[in-house]
């Protein structure tokens, strides 16, 4: 498995995921935000821990652009349609 994909795992395993999908979808996958419950943004947890990079595309308001510069650039790859 990715690293990404354990995190994630290890994050909400178990867990009530609270998610307000925007009515998209890419592949396979619908698409939206999710929080745990103790509020926390997964994506914000992710971006933070370096497992992904904020996808223009998917945040038109720019929420995720702080958490981005604050995490660094991320290293892995991106898929085309989120190239930065």
């Amino acid at each position: 498995l990715f690293r990404s994909t354990r995190h994630l795992r290890d994050l909400a395993l178990r867990e009530v995921v609270a998610c307000r999908l925007n009515g998209e979808r890419t592949y396979d996958r619908e698409v939206g935000r999710c929080a745990l419950p103790d509020g926390r943004d997964i994506g914000t947890v992710m971006i933070k821990a370096q497992l992904c990079g904020r996808c223009a595309r998917y945040d038109p308001r720019g929420d995720y652009v702080a958490v981005q510069r604050e995490a660094g650039r991320f290293q892995g790859s991106y898929p085309r349609y989120c190239l930065p």
